[in-house]
């Protein structure tokens, strides 16, 4: 990417070509924010083609990836307070062969036959269940009850993972880290944009850390999980993981004033089940107890989310596994930034 990152006097005629028809969008966010899900999302909406070969490079990422969701439950289990017990002789005894398997060696799966059946009896028990329930207490994993009930589909010899066991396992390591794809997919008619390309970035240094750019040509998505409101920080047990969020986007926004900046409002299916299951933001946010807005608890936490940010206009909740919601969010972000500022640009 040097290229379209140089300085105007010192790129040649080839590197002006590529600067002048790409238009870069930074996806940013927190950890765990689902910027990388949104990346991979954008993949197949785009039109990239997973290949079987590399389909079968990550089913072991994602059978590794199961049996550590369902060890973090089990590891965390005698450490909340108070402390969860397993609801059975038996499940107890199948938690210590699976705390006893630290890898998921594909090699040996013919003798790991029994895991599948112990991993569904495991996501039964009501202790298991209590725990992932209180997954704000610790590093829980989001997307593991997914997997759970796919896990004799996972374990076959002939497993193929599909797009949404993909876009579901957190641990694969999102590859090339740039898309360049064709604003016409986002509804943008190629008159307005004059054969601009859209470049994105999976951006995962600090927001001190991007290169210099023509601010013009240039525009960051920031990502953030409205469900982390009740998980503690890991960096300041005094903060939830959302006021980090929050700290982090006023950094940005303060350190890059001019660039465009949009927000996309992430695990909006999660934040629901959150504040309707009893989890109230006012014992995270003692503030929120006095923000007034019509309509429900989650339109209210929705939000209460939108005014800490300070930011302007209509946020819609939004889930990045949902393919409809991604493409909704660029097509009216995107098209806005591309058919306001392309047509401004000095072309030389």
């Amino acid at each position: 990417m040097g290229g379209y990152f140089s300085s105007k006097s010192s790129r040649t005629s080839g590197e002006t070509i590529t600067y002048n028809k790409t238009f870069t969008v930074f996806l940013m966010g927190a950890p765990k924010s689902g910027k990388s899900t949104i990346f991979r999302q954008l993949q197949l909406l785009s039109g990239v083609k997973i290949d079987d070969e590399t389909r079968r490079q990550r089913r072991e990422d994602i059978r590794q990836y199961v049996l550590d969701a369902m060890t973090s439950i089990l590891t965390a289990m005698p450490k909340l307070s108070p402390p969860v017990m397993l609801g059975s002789l038996q499940s107890e005894i199948i938690a210590r062969f699976v705390l006893d398997r630290t890898e998921f060696d594909g090699e040996n799966l013919p003798k790991l036959f029994s895991l599948p059946n112990f991993i569904k009896t495991l996501w039964l028990d009501e202790g298991v269940q209590e725990a992932y329930r209180r997954g704000n207490e610790y590093d829980s994993a989001d997307n593991a009850p997914y997997f759970f009930v796919r896990i004799d589909r996972i374990c076959r010899s002939d497993y193929l993972p599909s797009d949404e066991d993909l876009l579901r396992c957190p641990t694969l390591k999102v590859s090339p880290e740039h898309l360049d794809i064709n604003p016409t997919i986002f509804n943008v008619q190629e008159s307005e944009v004059q054969d601009t390309t859209v470049r994105i970035v999976d951006h995962v240094t600090p927001p001190n850390r991007l290169p210099h750019f023509d601010i013009r040509r240039v525009s960051i998505v920031f990502v953030v999980d409205c469900s982390s409101y009740n998980i503690t920080s890991k960096t300041n047990p005094s903060k939830s993981q959302l006021q980090e969020n929050f700290d982090y986007f006023e950094h940005l926004t303060t350190s890059r004033r001019g660039v465009s900046v949009h927000t996309i409002l992430n695990k909006g299916d999660r934040l629901q089940e959150k504040i309707l299951s009893g989890h109230k933001m006012e014992d995270h946010f003692p503030d929120f107890e006095r923000f007034r807005c019509a309509g429900t608890d989650v339109v209210r936490a929705r939000d209460f989310i939108i005014n800490k940010l300070e930011i302007s206009g209509s946020s819609s909740l939004t889930c990045a596994l949902d393919a409809e919601d991604i493409r909704s969010f660029f097509t009216d972000h995107i098209h806005a930034i591309l058919t306001q500022t392309v047509p401004f640009l000095d072309p030389k």
